[in-house]
């Protein structure tokens, strides 16, 4: 978090004697401790080396954040067994007093806990809180465990900053509240602690408060398959027969991977009806190769979870920082998490999760903002192939598009669009053994863009200036290309910036002039002196050049 490049990490596991006041008297002998060394502890010591830093305020910072993490780190470890014994009382009370909710969510719930408790939850934190009638939740004194232990007993301030009809959802007759806090964990891995709360009903059905269990799924939750985990197995159950698919059917199949592989804590927040509707729209994409932006909130308006699919071929740091930076704007979030998946499949998954302020405006127009991201990963070759198709015919832009796709350089794609790729193409088309060289003029604001096109050996620059000066313009910039097309000989372009005598107007019949002058200099048709100038003075064409050059010498 300090962006501090770790050298060396070692962390070896030493036997040592302490006093019992906890002072390192030594390491403990091979051969075992001898009488009176107080305690013998294996501890494991960690020696980290990171980039060079004298600033006395950044290593007062790292060290004071070291101290603050090692203190999580204790207090989790230290009432790890207190807060599993506080989760086994908050099951086995679902027992023995069964809150009014569905008899079916009530199973699925508990069933959930059981499976938490059992090695896919880790415990950090654990606290009772009381619902008071203004909606504003109260910690229960005393309560607190590991990271909430020793938390003042105040409201909890980020419940109430929830607007009122998101916390009148504390109210709902449900079991659990599964979600995530705006605290990001120090333990375990830098993310925002995942969230269990628990449901706590009066004899008259009413809810009064919850169990609040912090911690993070462990790496055996993501892994197990959504149909085997409870309440999961349910919303699971609940799309696939909302589908309507046959079974064992392809579709059927392709759905199940999909819900199997969605991100699992969106799959805890979400609603049967948001999910069934993300699930099908990923199913619909079948294979094809372009961008989808799938949105939903979490239920509590603090998170944004947005998943983008891509041409995996279109994946690159640049892009997903530029998709990144959307997002943010967008929804105009205070931080974000995101991941990466890189199936077999031609598209890839990138998740992100935003941490929004939950009064913000939600009015995102989601279909403006996937444009924009489709602009965004849209490749130079994709517009080439769209070109290619737009003048040749789908059947004969495809084809051409194979052989031309990877034919230019990045310097070149940098340079031109796709419409004047087009352009060169047809000139390089023309070349072979009788046309093996090739010329187009084309008039910009205050320049000429002239491109030489050709196979074999490229010209040098000191046969190609004086032939132009002599036609009276000024070379300002050139630039080369070579290119590889699929299947053919090397061809290259070699493109001159020109300038033109403020004295000298020209038209598209000038230009076309230029052209046919400047390659029968270079075949030896025309000859190569001062004469040439009158191609774009005069607009003569080269044969007319010819003979005012012998009435000249005459």
């Amino acid at each position: 978090r300090h962006d501090l490049a770790i050298h060396l990490v070692v962390h070896p596991i030493i036997t040592v004697r302490r006093t019992p006041a906890g002072d390192l008297r030594g390491i403990a002998p091979d051969d075992g401790p001898s009488p009176g060394d107080g305690l013998v502890l294996l501890e494991s010591w960690l020696h980290i080396e990171v980039d060079r830093e004298t600033d006395e305020a950044t290593l007062e910072a790292v060290h004071a954040e070291l101290q603050r993490v090692l203190a999580d780190v204790r207090a989790a470890t230290s009432e790890w067994s207190k807060m599993l014994s506080a989760f086994s009382h908050v099951s086995r009370q679902l027992e023995a007093h069964p809150p009014p909710i569905d008899a079916e969510e009530l199973a699925e719930g508990r069933a959930l806990l059981q499976w938490l408790a059992d090695g896919h939850f880790t415990f950090l934190a654990y606290r009772a809180y009381d619902l008071l009638p203004d909606d504003t939740l109260r910690p229960v004194p005393g309560t607190g465990l590991g990271l909430l232990r020793g938390a003042p007993d105040v409201p909890s301030a980020s419940f109430s900053r929830l607007p009122l009809e998101i916390r009148a959802k504390a109210r709902e007759r449900t079991l659990l509240v599964l979600t995530k806090t705006n605290r990001p964990s120090t333990v375990h891995r830098p993310t925002f602690l995942d969230y269990v709360g628990v449901k706590r009903y009066d004899a008259a059905g009413n809810v009064i408060g919850e169990h609040r269990f912090l911690g993070l799924y462990t790496a055996r939750a993501y892994s197990s398959s959504a149909s085997q985990v409870p309440v999961l197995r349910r919303k699971v159950a609940q799309v696939i027969e909302r589908a309507g698919f046959l079974p064992a059917s392809h579709d059927q199949n392709d759905l199940v991977e999909i819900l199997d592989t969605y991100p699992r804590d969106d799959l805890f927040q979400l609603d049967v009806d948001t999910l069934y509707e993300i699930a099908m729209g990923i199913l619909h994409l079948q294979e094809r190769r372009q961008v989808r932006l799938f949105v939903s909130r979490e239920p509590y308006g603090r998170f944004v979870s947005c998943m983008v699919f891509l041409p995996r071929d279109r994946y690159t740091t640049e892009v997903r920082g530029q998709i990144t930076d959307m997002l943010m704007q967008a929804f105009v979030a205070l931080g974000y998490e995101w991941n990466t998946r890189l199936p077999e499949s031609v598209l890839a998954r990138l998740h992100f999760v935003l941490r929004v302020d939950p009064t913000a405006p939600h009015d995102v127009d989601v279909r403006a903002l996937e444009a924009r991201i489709a602009t965004a990963v849209r490749a130079w070759v994709d517009d080439l192939r769209d070109a290619l198709i737009a003048a040749r015919g789908e059947e004969q832009g495809i084809e051409q598009s194979r052989m031309w796709r990877h034919a230019f350089p990045a310097a070149y794609q940098d340079d031109f669009g796709a419409a004047e790729a087009l352009a060169d193409i047809a000139q390089l088309e023309r070349l072979g053994d009788l046309v093996p060289l090739g010329a187009r003029m084309v008039a910009r604001e205050g320049f000429l863009d002239l491109k030489l096109y050709g196979v074999g050996a490229q010209p040098s620059l000191s046969e190609v200036l004086p032939r132009l000066g002599n036609m009276g313009v000024i070379v300002e910039d050139e630039h080369p290309y070579t290119l590889v097309p699929a299947g053919a000989d090397l061809r290259w372009i070699k493109w001159f910036r020109l300038k033109l005598p403020p004295d000298v107007r020209i038209d598209a019949g000038t230009l076309r002039l230029f052209e046919e002058a400047f390659l029968a200099i270079v075949d030896g048709r025309a000859e190569d002196d001062g004469f040439n100038r009158l191609v774009l003075r005069a607009g003569l064409a080269w044969r007319e050049v010819a003979l005012m050059r012998a009435y000249g010498r005459y």
